[in-house]
C-alpha cells in the first residue's frame, strides 16, 4: 500500500471486513505516515479506528509489533466508554488505569494498554510507549498548561511511535489552536507560533502592539494542503447513520414581556430561563404528551441542562405513566449505566436526565430514537456534538426525532435554529398543540433552496479564490 511516491510501501495489514472505507484509509494512512489525526464526526468510529491501528502497529521499517504498548490519554468522563471499546475490540490486551504515581510495568508476550485522563496527567511517571492515542485532542493544544506541557513530554520522549490525535471537531478553530495541535502531535513542522501566523494569518499592529484577527485568504489553500497529509475528516453526509430530524415546540411567554425579554443581557436571560424552565414545560405539557405518544418508536430521552428541571419533570411524568426512569447526578457511572441498560429491554421508557448525568454513558443511548430538549445550553457547538452522539454506526434506527421546547422572545429560539441548521429543519408546532401533519415534515424544495443559499451566503465573507473552494469542498467535505 502506498500513498504517494514519496512516502513507500508497507505490508498491508489483514483489517476486519466490517470496517467501512473511511475506517480503512484512517488506519493505513496512520500506519504509514505514523502521525495521524482522525477527525471524524461523534459516531463515526474513531475509537474502533485507532484500535485496529493500535492492533497492527509496525516498526518504521515496516516490521509487526507483535505486543504493543499502548499509551492512551482521554478525558476523565469518556474512560469508561474507551475501556469498553477496547475490551470489545481488543480483548487480547491487557488495560492498566494509570494513577498519579503508577509505573508503566507491561505484561511479558501481551499488548499492554495505559489509560491516563488528561486532568491527571500532569502527575504521571514518563513511560516508553509504541502508539500514542490523543483522544479530545484539543484539551492538551495549550502548551502552557500543566496538562498541555505534560503531553508534550510524553509526545517528545516517544517521537518514534504511531501518534494519533482523535476529535469530533473537524478542524481546530482559528490560527493559534492550528499551530498548537499540530505542532504537538507533528513537533517540529511548523516553527514558532509568530511565524506560522505571520504567514497564514493577518495581524494588525498599533502602538499597543499586534494581534491576530483573522485567516489571510491568499494563504488558506496552502495551509489546507499542509495540513490535509496528516489528517482525515469524516462528515456524517452519506454514511449509514440516522438522519436527525428535528422540530421546535414554541411556548408563548406569558410570564415577562417579549420587549423586556429582548433588552436583556445574555447572563440575563440565563437566569430567567432558568427560573421558568419547568413553568415553560408546565405550558407546553399537551404537546410534550402528543409527541410521546405519536412518535413511532417508544424509546424516549428528555433532556435537560439543570438537574433540578429533570426532578420535576420526571415526578410530572410519573404521575401519568410508569415506565420514567430517572438518572440523577449523584448516581456513580456505574448505576448509570445499569438503568441505561434496563430501559434498553423496555418494551417502551422515557429516560429523564440533565446532560451531564448522562455524559459518561451517551454512547449506550443508541436504542433511543425520540429526543426531546427543555433547555439549550448557550454554546450551540456543544450541543451539536452532544445530539450527534445519537446517531452512531451501531444504531438500529433509520432517524433520530429531536423536539426542542422553546420560550418565545428568548435566545433559545435562536439557538434551535443555529443547531437544526447544523443538522436538518423540520416543521416547526406551536405550544397550543401540534398541528395534524406536522410530526415528521420536512421542508419543500423551495424553502430548502432558499435555506442553502442563505448558507452560501455566508461563505462569500471568506472572499476564497476559486482554486482555494475547489479544494476545501474535495478535501473536507462540509
Amino acid at each position: 500500500y502506498t500513498v504517494d511516491e514519496t512516502v513507500g510501501v508497507i505490508p498491508v495489514p489483514a483489517l476486519p471486513s466490517d470496517l467501512l472505507a473511511h475506517q480503512t484509509m484512517g488506519i493505513l494512512n496512520a500506519l504509514m505516515r505514523r502521525v495521524y489525526f482522525l477527525a471524524f464526526e461523534t459516531g463515526l468510529g474513531k475509537t474502533r479506528t485507532a484500535i485496529e491501528v493500535a492492533k497492527h502497529a509496525m516498526f518504521p521499517d515496516g516490521g509487526r509489533i507483535d505486543a504493543p504498548r499502548v499509551a492512551v490519554v482521554t478525558v476523565a468522563k469518556g474512560l469508561d466508554g474507551i475501556v469498553a471499546e477496547f475490551e470489545r475490540w481488543w480483548p487480547q490486551a491487557r488495560l492498566h488505569h494509570m494513577r498519579a504515581g503508577d509505573r508503566p510495568i507491561p505484561v511479558p508476550d501481551r499488548p499492554a494498554v495505559f489509560l491516563y485522563t488528561w486532568s491527571s496527567l500532569h502527575k504521571m511517571r514518563m513511560m516508553d510507549a509504541d502508539v500514542l492515542i490523543f483522544d479530545e485532542v484539543e484539551h492538551g493544544k495549550n502548551p502552557n498548561s500543566r496538562m498541555g506541557q505534560k503531553a508534550r513530554e510524553l509526545r517528545q520522549h516517544n517521537l518514534s511511535a504511531i501518534c494519533l490525535a482523535l476529535s469530533a471537531s473537524p478542524t481546530p478553530e482559528g490560527i493559534k489552536d492550528f499551530h498548537n495541535v499540530y505542532d504537538f502531535i507533528v513537533p517540529g513542522n511548523w516553527g514558532s507560533y509568530w511565524k506560522f501566523a505571520g504567514r497564514y494569518g493577518e495581524i494588525e499592529s498599533n502602538e499597543h502592539g499586534s494581534k491576530l484577527v483573522a485567516t489571510n485568504p491568499d494563504y488558506q489553500y496552502e495551509l489546507g494542503e499542509r495540513i490535509k497529509y496528516w489528517t482525515l475528516h469524516q462528515s456524517k453526509e452519506g454514511m449509514p447513520v440516522p438522519e436527525m430530524r428535528t422540530k421546535q415546540i414554541l411556548v408563548p411567554s406569558n410570564v415577562a414581556p417579549i420587549d423586556d425579554l429582548a433588552s436583556l443581557s445574555e447572563s440575563q436571560i440565563d437566569e430567567y430561563l432558568a427560573k421558568h424552565s419547568f413553568d415553560k414545560i408546565s405550558r407546553a405539557w399537551e404537546s410534550v404528551q402528543e409527541l410521546l405518544q405519536n412518535f413511532d418508536h417508544q424509546h424516549h430521552a428528555v433532556l435537560t441542562w439543570k438537574r433540578e428541571t429533570a426532578d420535576r419533570v420526571a415526578d410530572r411524568l410519573r404521575t401519568e405513566r410508569d415506565d420514567v426512569i430517572l438518572i440523577k447526578g449523584d448516581y456513580t457511572v456505574k448505576k448509570r449505566n445499569q438503568l441505561i441498560a434496563e430501559a434498553s429491554v423496555m418494551d417502551t421508557c422515557v429516560i429523564v436526565a440533565s446532560m451531564e448525568c448522562i455524559a459518561d454513558s451517551i454512547n449506550t443511548l443508541v436504542f433511543v430514537s425520540n429526543v426531546m430538549v427543555v433547555e439549550l445550553h448557550r454554546k450551540v457547538r456543544v450541543f451539536v456534538q452532544f445530539l450527534g452522539r445519537f446517531c452512531r454506526l451501531n444504531s438500529p434506527h433509520k432517524f433520530v426525532n429531536v423536539a426542542f421546547v422553546l420560550l418565545e422572545g428568548t435566545v433559545e429560539v435562536d439557538h434551535a435554529t443555529k443547531i437544526a441548521d447544523k443538522v436538518s429543519v423540520n416543521a416547526a408546532v406551536t405550544g397550543e398543540g401540534i398541528a395534524e401533519g406536522a410530526l415528521l415534515t420536512g421542508l419543500d424544495s423551495a424553502e430548502t433552496d432558499a435555506q442553502w443559499a442563505d448558507r452560501l451566503g455566508t461563505l462569500e465573507a471568506w472572499d476564497l479564490d476559486e482554486n482555494a473552494l475547489a479544494a476545501i469542498d474535495d478535501d473536507w467535505g462540509d
